[in-house]
């Protein structure tokens, strides 16, 4: 059992997110953190103020109206001064707009993000619902990730980020050609979710790797999880505009797959 002191992730501000399973992210990097001997200390943070001290700051979306609270409420709590001091973040879908620096509201003003994140974001008048399909840039290591996007969010990467992944399916961004998301430093944003990390254990690896400052974590297990992302794929790329039952069929491997460890 690991003897150092326990790797803190937060999920800041959670009832300002949209109900799309955030908090799964939670409960995956903690359980791969243990299964690897890695102490963590996982938890919700609900309070205006200062945010308390984390190694790894998880953001969800937001119902569009409390977009620019949800800005207000991260400004005031010191994330960019946290950041950097060495913090990590992922945020996604309204979480990675307000990183920005500025997003568009629903009623058209367009308020001043964090600037954790070269990307300005704005407002299509259509709403974006489907599978994504994305390709991970090879320098992060986490392979082809796979979700659900819901948004209307249209994000330009500036020179001081990157996109993380280009897309095979779906819009993310909505540039040409298309992307997801943008990454600087140990900070990202994406429009992926779907818990996004129960989905794509690769990238819940490198959050640990940014977060623990650990440059190799001990391999796992995958091959479940592996088999239940190929089925997801396999049949995005068959039916990439259906939702009837998609995840629902896997019973035989979700019953296989290991339960989170004490």
């Amino acid at each position: 059992m690991s003897t150092a002191a326990p790797v803190r992730i937060r999920f800041v501000f959670p009832l300002l997110a949209q109900p799309q399973a955030v908090s799964g992210n939670l409960l995956v990097l903690a359980d791969r953190a243990r299964r690897r001997g890695i102490a963590v200390d996982t938890g919700e943070w609900h309070d205006a103020g200062p945010l308390p001290p984390a190694e790894l700051y998880i953001l969800g979306g937001a119902e569009d109206s409390s977009m620019a609270l949800l800005a207000e409420r991260l400004a005031g709590g010191g994330l960019v001064e946290a950041v950097r001091g060495g913090a990590a973040v992922l945020a996604v879908d309204a979480g990675y707009q307000v990183l920005g620096q500025a997003f568009e509201a629903s009623d058209g003003t367009r308020h001043d993000g964090l600037g954790l994140l070269d990307v300005t974001s704005t407002r299509a008048a259509e709403r974006v619902d489907g599978p994504m399909i994305a390709h991970a840039d090879a320098a992060l290591g986490v392979g082809v990730l796979s979700g659900y996007e819901t948004h209307r969010g249209r994000s330009v990467v500036g020179s001081a980020a990157k996109p993380p992944a280009t897309l095979e399916l779906g819009v993310g961004n909505g540039t040409t050609p298309p992307t997801d998301g943008a990454v600087a430093g140990h900070v990202l944003g994406t429009y992926l979710h779907g818990p996004t990390l129960a989905r794509n254990v690769e990238l819940a690896d490198l959050l640990l790797r940014w977060a623990t400052g650990r440059d190799e974590l001990e391999p796992l297990d995958d091959t479940l999880v592996h088999e239940l992302r190929d089925q997801h794929l396999a049949e995005e790329r068959v039916d990439p505009t259906g939702w009837g039952g998609r995840g629902y069929g896997k019973k035989s491997i979700l019953q296989r797959l290991p339960g989170p460890k004490a």
